[in-house]
């Protein structure tokens, strides 16, 4: 375990500090995917309007590397496919239907996770529709699962104003978490690195075996994760590392354990505009509308 006291940086103070409540905000009637968020992607649609979905299922793929695909955050009606300049795909919606029915992938126990080749674990996060939660660095864009990282980082503390307490966030999560990890181990030739702040009382991060921990304190952009790598494992020229964000190792992880796609994650609705700053448990793809 390495310590990391940094001094340069502003905790920037910001009206609407969320509370820390985790409150289900319930399914929503629409959700939606944006494969112009993508940096580098050439989206090739694999669904059209009026096509009923499950969650899980593939939406759309790289053109360039058409096995790396995006799930449906949802079961239910493919109502419009929003189009921008040159037929750029802008937004894929979706209405919901009233029953949940997730597409169904191949489950593993904790210890066939582990028995697992690094072929194999790239393979279910490709058959899973998953893989795009992982990201590159430099240039932050999904990689080439052809291509083995030097090491994968995750930061498991959040210093920008009024986002996610992952200590909250990740509560009752470690078998979870940790089939996440134990996945992302198979998958690069150095090691999975993981940083929280020292004052953590996450059992979640606190708990987790087979990474490389770092702490660290000060403030913001403490908690970004391109700053800690800087600090624990510099990039080189030609060096390829893979970042994932830290609720998202539980979507990986739960894929694993259950077989199935669970798109929820933990957000915060905040600021000095909120009236009732929460934090809340949500879709992926749900309308900020929603939510506010």
């Amino acid at each position: 375990m390495a310590d990391y006291n940094l001094v340069k940086g502003h905790n920037i103070q910001i009206a609407g500090k969320p509370s820390n409540e985790v409150i289900d905000n319930g399914p929503p009637e629409f959700v939606s995917l944006n494969p112009s968020e993508f940096r580098g992607v050439k989206p090739k649609l694999m669904i059209k309007e009026g096509d009923q979905v499950k969650t899980g299922s593939p939406l759309f793929c790289d053109k360039k590397n058409t096995q790396i695909t995006w799930p449906s955050p949802g079961t239910g009606e493919v109502t419009e496919i929003v189009y921008g300049e040159r037929r750029s795909i802008e937004k894929i919606i979706i209405k919901l239907s009233d029953e949940e029915e997730p597409e169904s992938f191949s489950s593993y126990t904790s210890d066939e996770i582990n028995d697992l080749s690094k072929e194999d674990a790239l393979s279910v996060l490709l058959k899973g529709n998953i893989f795009p939660f992982i990201r590159q660095r430099p240039f932050n864009k999904v990689p080439d699962p052809e291509v083995a990282p030097r090491d994968i980082f995750i930061s498991g503390w959040n210093t920008a104003p009024l986002s996610v307490n992952l200590d909250l966030a990740l509560r009752r999560r470690l078998s979870q978490f940790q089939a996440g990890i134990n996945v992302l181990k198979k998958i690069t030739t150095g090691k999975v690195h993981l940083s929280y702040n020292e004052n953590t009382v996450s059992d979640t991060l606190l708990d987790v075996n087979g990474v490389e921990v770092h702490t660290f304190s000060g403030p913001h952009p403490a908690g970004n994760v391109g700053i800690q790598i800087h600090h624990t494992k510099p990039l080189k020229p030609h060096d390829l590392v893979w970042t994932v964000d830290t609720q998202h190792v539980i979507i990986l992880g739960k894929l694993f354990l259950t077989g199935v796609y669970q798109p929820t994650v933990v957000v915060t609705v905040g600021g000095s505009g909120a009236t009732n700053p929460q934090t809340v448990s949500a879709n992926v793809g749900a309308n900020i509308g929603v939510l506010v």
